[in-house]
């Protein structure tokens, strides 16, 4: 893979930026932080000038962890003088924090590596891509993994999937998993860099090679105008450690521009759509459900040239506590894209007003306010996913079903008063421009096609 290096200023600084540890293995320029985003929505709308300038700001034990414990190869890793910044107490959580850069830092800041070394953590940066011109998508993930120590020691990950609407038969995953001394970290400007592959806060670049595929990747976008956090924004804050994962998109919706290449074919995108997305934790949920669409081709029934700047993204969790498992779901819709309203429901009082089901080949939600009802219903066939297997760091297994090429329908209605009739304002509609997955304790056997995990 040729470097990016010469191609962005700062990239240089990729192995050379911030704190470096003198270890001879492990990650370098560790530097851990607890981006903390906009206030919550309510179903009403937020104000996107607040949230455009959102920003992160840096702890030390962001999930209720500390550094006690890690590997000797991961503590080693850890610069001493990092330095760490507490989160805003849960008080000031829906005030947002003033940006002191331009937008990018946006995507440098909540993007940054929250792992610290310690047993127990995962930590994953994902971008799903859409490109409408071929009908399919692309799922890429850079993921990192600190086991429990009974669990092994820490490693590095990258994963690589296409699905094809057309043809479901070329659908395919494979993935790698790298040593931590493959593993390189910059925060300033933010930069992974695994083997030869490199996500930065606005490229990613890569390649695969195993189970009869190679691939590669070269994408580039600018960054999101917003950071889009989906959870209640007192869990972000929270010292306690109450989530077990947590979620952001520092680019939740941009138009991609670069190539993939398959199997000696090349595909050039062409108004592509994509999604960028950082999650860490101690532990995945129980189960859950997921979904997002950028793509949309059909507004009010009306075709476009090129998909609507509309994003839509759901979130449905079912939390176990010892025998009891608590289902939550939030919602979240950008009608007129990023630079517009939100209309959302990802407060716990607003939680309990949302329905959800899902399974494989479909999931729905349903969110209703006193004024604002959002529906939404994604679907595909069997054999439009993909199944994986993720490792929690306790060894516990969960089995994800992703789809990268569903439908999806979203309708919005209003009503001028609790109690009065619903009337349906805006719909929205792709026959293959979402994403959806479902994930739970075991894998469906309807689903044929494999995530495979490549040597060597």
């Amino acid at each position: 893979m040729q470097s990016r290096k010469s191609q962005e200023p700062g990239k240089k600084t990729g192995r050379k930026a911030g704190n470096k540890s003198s270890a001879k293995t492990g990650a370098k320029d560790v530097d851990g932080g607890s981006p903390i985003g906009a206030g919550d929505g309510d179903g009403t709308g937020s104000d996107p000038a607040a949230a455009a300038e959102t920003t992160a700001a840096r702890s030390a034990d962001t999930d209720g962890q500390s550094d006690v414990g890690a590997s000797p190869e991961a503590a080693a890793a850890i610069p001493p003088d990092t330095e760490a910044a507490v989160a805003p107490d849960a008080a000031a959580e829906d005030r947002p924090l003033a940006l002191a850069s331009p937008l990018a830092s946006i995507a440098h800041e909540s993007n940054r590596m929250v792992w610290r070394g310690q047993s127990g953590h995962y930590e994953v940066w994902f971008l799903t891509v859409h490109n409408p011109a071929t009908r399919t998508s692309y799922w890429l993930r850079y993921t990192l993994e600190s086991p429990d120590p009974a669990h092994g020691s820490p490693y590095v990950e990258l994963w690589f999937s296409r699905c094809d609407a057309a043809d479901p038969r070329r659908n395919f995953g494979i993935h790698r998993r790298y040593p931590l001394s493959s593993f390189e970290s910059a925060q300033s400007p933010f930069l992974l860099r695994i083997a030869e592959s490199e996500l930065g806060h606005a490229h990613a670049s890569g390649s695969l090679a195993g189970n009869r595929h190679e691939v590669s990747w070269d994408l580039q976008w600018e960054p999101a105008p917003r950071l889009h956090q989906l959870l209640p924004s007192s869990l972000y804050a929270d010292r306690l450690g109450i989530a077990e994962t947590l979620l952001l998109s520092p680019n939740h919706s941009v138009e991609v521009r670069g190539s993939i290449q398959i199997d000696g074919e090349r595909i050039e995108l062409t108004h592509a759509r994509a999604g960028q997305s950082h999650i860490w934790g101690r532990k995945h949920a129980y189960g859950w459900g997921w979904g997002r669409c950028n793509s949309f081709e059909l507004v009010d029934e009306h075709p476009l040239a090129a998909p609507a700047s509309a994003v839509l993204e759901t979130l449905s969790v079912r939390m176990r506590r010892g025998p009891v498992v608590v289902p939550l779901t939030v919602v979240s819709v950008y009608p007129d894209g990023l630079v517009g309203p939100e209309i959302a429901f990802k407060k716990w009082l607003t939680m309990p007003l949302c329905r959800a089901d899902f399974r494989t080949g479909h999931y729905s939600v349903m969110a209703q306010g006193p004024t604002s009802k959002v529906e939404v219903q994604y679907a595909c066939r069997p054999d439009d996913m993909i199944r994986t297997e993720y490792v929690d760091p306790d060894g516990s297994p969960a089995y994800c079903h992703f789809a990268g090429t569903a439908s999806c329908r979203l309708t919005l209605s209003r009503r001028t008063l609790p109690g009065t009739r619903w009337k349906v304002w805006r719909t929205f509609r792709t026959e293959h421009g979402a994403q959806f997955e479902w994930t739970g304790r075991a894998g469906d056997s309807q689903v044929k096609n494999r995530h495979v995990r490549i040597e060597g």
